[in-house]
């Protein structure tokens, strides 16, 4: 989880005249307002739903047909695949398993969000991530955690297939005993260090190292996350210092990738924090610009 900037920085240019510099949204004196859609709203929680439907779903269909003798491909990326040329190994008699992030993917943070919001003067200081106050919150947040609404109900359709839950996120390795509290508080069973729970020991923040090690032992069904840096962490390389927003959106639905969508990656909403809500106001709005005249 990383709070980088603020989750709305668009809705506010949509009130404002195109201006020929970037500009960053006003501060506003309801700073918990950019939280309220993925941790208050019903619409937030029957997208959450949706994803979790389709990928259970779209993974017992895929164990079937492994069980059946046909060919599985893994969802993972195979190793030397760029994003203009993705390539996927075949399982052969791997076993299947679905491997999901944890924050905002199966864990819904509400009580370190519940402090975010509730310290946030403006948006300028929601922008930043807090490392320190994380770290804290890792250790002693376990119990203050909800499930993503559609995660239990899917994990344990999962299990039930004979498919394994696979947990791959970038919290601290020092923090294992912890996240594997929190999920079991949250109702998500289970979690093996070094089986089904890999976490962050190298403080890079990348996966794809962890993602590897997994399909070596498991056939990875499908994967599901809140960030693209989920699926693979070639979606995040940087440019002259920066993330290429455009860029980035293009390889998304690149030709080759936007099949994957739903069938193997499976996007959790998340409009608070994190690589998504990066970019000025020129990278969001680039062309069709309009104004009433």
């Amino acid at each position: 989880m990383r709070r980088l900037t603020g989750a709305l920085a668009a809705a506010a240019a949509l009130l404002a005249a195109a201006p020929a510099t970037a500009q960053t949204r006003p501060d506003s004196d309801q700073p918990w307002r950019e939280f309220q859609w993925l941790y208050g709203s019903a619409e937030g929680a029957a997208t959450s739903r949706q994803a979790f439907n389709a990928l259970r779903a779209f993974a017992v269909i895929q164990a079937e047909r492994w069980r059946m003798g046909e060919p599985v491909v893994q969802r993972v990326l195979a190793p030397g695949a760029t994003l203009d040329r993705p390539a996927f190994e075949s399982c052969g008699d791997k076993k299947p398993a679905v491997v999901f992030d944890i924050d905002e993917t199966l864990l819904l943070n509400t009580g370190a969000e519940y402090w975010a919001a509730a310290k946030q003067q403006s948006y300028e200081q929601s922008r930043a991530f807090d490392k320190d106050a994380w770290a804290k919150w890792e250790k002693d947040g376990a119990k203050l955690v909800d499930p993503v609404p559609g995660a239990v109900e899917a994990v344990d359709t999962l299990r039930k297939a004979d498919i394994a839950v696979i947990f791959n996120s970038n919290r601290s390795a020092a923090s294992m005993q912890e996240t594997a509290e929190a999920l079991a508080h949250a109702g998500l069973g289970v979690a093996e260090p070094g089986k089904t729970l890999f976490l962050d020991s190298a403080g890079d923040g990348k996966k794809d190292g962890r993602r590897a090690t997994i399909a070596e032992t498991w056939c990875v069904v499908a994967m599901a996350g809140d960030q693209l840096g989920d699926f693979s962490d070639l979606f995040n390389a940087k440019e002259n210092g920066r993330l290429p927003v455009v860029k980035r959106r293009q390889a998304m639905g690149s030709p080759m990738l936007a099949r994957m969508w739903g069938q193997g990656w499976f996007l959790l909403p998340n409009p608070v924090y994190g690589k998504g809500a990066e970019g000025d106001f020129n990278e969001i709005f680039p062309k069709n610009r309009w104004k009433p005249h």
